[in-house]
């Protein structure tokens, strides 16, 4: 069993951003492909026959675009800005073999949840947190530092073998 008691600040909250499966600069690529690709085909279909399906098609291709750059680019970037310490979280985190155990307090309020290791849809390392993402967006952060029993690569190796190796992009952890 491993535990944690991780502090959501906004320094958290950053670290999750970078590491969100839509924030990664692969996906932005992806919609900016998209929507160039459909616009040079709106374009190449003027005086065409297909030109009025080709611009409902553009339509709603850019329609979309501003919905998840709003949704996943601008909207983060407001709440972070807006971060105050009313804002902090304080998780305790026990990880036992079939899930995740989570209790969370904050000023305002306090909570708890079970997470099912095959829920976690995603899950990355950096040099000093894991963030365990259970949807496009929001996840778990669990700080290195504040793990209280066990410790980071022991952590490391215990999620590995809980999440299947393609939603797993943790360090690997060598054989010694």
């Amino acid at each position: 069993m491993f535990k944690a008691n991780v502090t959501y600040d906004k320094a958290a909250l950053i670290g999750l951003m970078k590491y969100s499966i839509l924030g990664s600069p692969s996906k932005l690529i992806a919609y900016i492909f998209i929507t160039a690709f459909t616009g040079v085909l709106f374009l190449a279909s003027i005086g065409s026959d297909v030109f009025v399906a080709f611009l409902i098609m553009f339509i709603i291709v850019v329609a979309v675009d501003a919905m998840v750059v709003l949704g996943y680019f601008v909207k983060p970037k407001i709440k972070l800005k807006n971060f105050t310490d009313d804002n902090i979280v304080i998780n305790n985190f026990i990880f036992t073999n079939e899930s995740i155990l989570v209790s969370s307090k904050s000023k305002t309020r306090t909570g708890s949840s079970t997470i099912k290791y095959e829920w976690i849809i995603k899950a990355c390392e950096s040099k000093n947190a894991f963030y365990l993402f259970v949807n496009k967006q929001g996840g778990l952060i669990i700080t290195k530092s504040e793990i209280t029993e066990g410790n980071a690569d022991q952590l490391r190796a215990f999620l590995c073998s809980k999440i299947p190796a393609q939603r797993n992009k943790l360090k690997k952890v060598k054989n010694k």
